[in-house]
């Protein structure tokens, strides 16, 4: 783990300024990798039958753990800062600063970018901006009154509709406050967003409270919580959304395999008439709109729009493509929904390519 700038924090759950014995001894971060080593050459000393095997392992496993920890952590590259690090209840949380003012919030192996801003501003790059153009898409209500955001972290795409929309209802849910305490101490998370800590599908079925957009980007190391992606869960979403509102839903994909995607939109269509799928250029990520009613056609501006929201919406409203679901997809149910699975397909398409 690289050193912290001047000024950086060290914070573990007994209180600010002390590093927890996990995250700064035993860097908690490789903690699933030096088991996962360990495991396979456990089981590989059982199959040896030499002595000069067992030696062999032996040198094995010392090279594995170091190559392991030689891993770069966030901040390790040139021209980064690190400027927090916390144990949360559920992660590990790094605050990162790079060349230009930008700063990332990242988690546990740090590979991928949890919040994002520059200079202040909430970033406008990556899948943010695109789920946040939900509330300019759909045929509701304009400007939208109310949003409701199911996976947090540091608010990235809660300071987005902000900026946008000053007189916007944002309600939001996230399950690790840790995260909420760091979007509002490095990445202006704006002090209106009304947070709920606890899981996104209680928050959602526990609250009368109707909605012109639902964003969906909640996710549990790579993977997207099966019960947020069910028929079951998307129809207590139906029920939140007000005529003409947009739900939004943020997967992991790849040009050459959509299998979540596919999964996913299939489902929503059990639920919702219009479904829509906007593929995020330079990135990993697919977004889909579901709506009861027209999506981009037009879009909504609160103003001229010259807003930077407004015109990426504008933008994107010509890229969005009907989304028609593919045989041998099934919608995902409570009893039935393999996310690890699909998403397994979409990880090996891209390491293959």
């Amino acid at each position: 783990t690289p050193p912290c700038a001047p000024g950086c924090v060290h914070r573990g759950r007994a209180g600010e300024g002390r590093a927890t014995v996990a995250g700064y001894l035993l860097d908690a971060t490789r903690v699933p990798l030096r088991a996962a080593v360990v495991l396979l050459l456990a089981g590989l000393w059982g199959l040896a039958s030499s002595k000069g095997t067992r030696a062999l392992l032996v040198l094995a496993a010392a090279a594995a753990l170091l190559a392991v920890r030689l891993i770069p952590g966030p901040g390790a590259e040139a021209g980064a800062r690190l400027l927090h690090v916390e144990e949360t209840l559920y992660h590990t949380a790094w605050v990162v600063e790079r060349e230009g003012g930008l700063r990332e919030l990242k988690i546990d192996d740090g590979q991928t970018d949890q919040s994002a801003s520059r200079g202040g501003e909430p970033a406008m790059f990556g899948s943010w901006p695109h789920l946040a153009m939900a509330a300019l898409i759909g045929s509701g209500k304009t400007p939208p009154a109310r949003a409701l955001i199911v996976g947090l972290a540091g608010g990235t795409v809660a300071a987005l509709l902000h900026r946008t929309f000053p007189g916007m209802a944002i309600d939001a849910a996230e399950i690790d406050a840790g995260l909420v305490d760091i979007g509002k101490k490095y990445f202006g998370l704006p002090a209106a967003v009304s947070t709920r800590i606890m899981d996104g599908r209680v928050a959602a079925a526990s609250s009368s409270a109707t909605c012109d957009v639902v964003i969906l980007d909640a996710y549990r190391g790579a993977y997207v919580p099966f019960h947020l992606a069910t028929v079951e869960f998307f129809e207590i979403l139906r029920k939140r959304l007000r005529p003409g509102g947009v739900v939004a839903v943020n997967l992991l994909g790849s040009p050459g395999e959509d299998a979540l995607a596919e999964a996913v939109g299939t489902t929503l269509l059990r639920v919702f008439p219009v479904v829509r799928r906007l593929r995020v250029a330079q990135g990993i990520n697919t977004v889909l709109f579901a709506s009861g009613g027209p999506i981009g056609e037009p879009v909504r501006c609160a103003g001229a729009c010259d807003d930077p929201l407004e015109r990426l919406a504008l933008a994107g409203a010509g890229k969005l493509e009907t989304f028609a679901p593919s045989a041998g997809f099934e919608p995902l149910t409570d009893d039935l929904a393999p996310v690890e699975t699909l998403t397994h397909r979409v990880v090996l398409s891209m390491l293959l390519r």
